[in-house]
This record gives C-alpha cells, structure tokens and sequence, in this order.
C-alpha cells in the first residue's frame, strides 16, 4: 500500500515493584504475581519482563514517618516505579557472573544478575545477548551491556 509511513516506537515499561522488593537499576526484573508488579528475577526465570532502568521499592515499603534521635526524615521520596527495557534496547551497567564473550546470549542468573546460556540452554529462558564490546571479564569489571530479547 504505497504512500502509508510505517511508525514504529519503543520505549520502557514501567512497573511498580511487588510488596517486599527492592529493584536496582540494571536488575533484571520478572512478572510478579500481581498484576503489573515485577520482582528481581531469578535463575533461569522464564517471565523476565527486561532490565531494569533505575532504582526502585514497593509503595507498602515507603518509609514516610520520622525515624532516629534527633528524628529525621528522608526530604527526597523514595521511587516506587520502575522503568523496564525490553524489545533489543540496550542497557548498560548490568552485573555479570561470568566471563562472557560479545554476542553471547545471556539467561537470568540469582540476583537479577546475567549469565553466558551455555551450551544448551531453554530458548525461553534468553533475555538477550552481551553488547560490551569485547565482551566481559568479571575480574576486570563484572557489569557490562546487555541488548535485551
């Protein structure tokens, strides 16, 4: 059909934690059970949802009272969304476990850190594929870039 632009636009998703969690920027985050709720993914997770873009904690897990002696209270709230990436953006800062070369494909490991698949891994279980160029050494630097799935 000649004379039709074809628009395509991406960007993050954004998710509220789920009650108890904590998500830090570069997690790699799951569906929780709730919905709209994420959780930081663990090993091998086959509902990664992406990586995600920034720190944040469930709305139940705000402290908003005065605490210590002299009391005190935190002047900067605390976030409770969290922007998720996902469809092959690229994030940078993500935690490795292991040596991994650029262009492997990476699964979820414990943590919400990332893992070279292995030989043979569970084709739902890819989140994406190492993006740092020349690959990561743990022992140099353990965070590098993910492209995600």
């Amino acid at each position: 059909m000649s004379g039709v632009a074809v628009v395509f636009k991406q960007g993050p998703k954004t998710y509220t934690p789920a009650d108890n969690t904590v998500v830090k920027g570069g997690d790699v985050v799951a569906a929780g059970a709730a919905p709209g709720r994420c959780v930081v993914a663990g090993a091998t997770a086959l509902n990664v949802v992406g990586i995600a873009l920034n720190d944040a904690i469930a709305p139940e897990d705000v402290v908003a009272t005065a605490s210590g002696n002299p009391a005190t209270l935190a002047a900067v709230p605390q976030p409770t969304k969290v922007a998720v990436a996902y469809g092959g953006m690229e994030v940078d800062g993500v935690t490795y476990t292991a040596d991994c070369a650029e262009g492997v494909a990476l699964v979820s490991a414990a943590n919400g850190d990332v893992s070279p698949a292995g030989a043979d891994p569970d084709a739902r279980s890819i989140i994406g594929w190492c993006a740092e160029p020349g690959g990561v050494v743990v022992a140099t630097k353990a965070t590098g870039r993910v492209r995600t799935r």
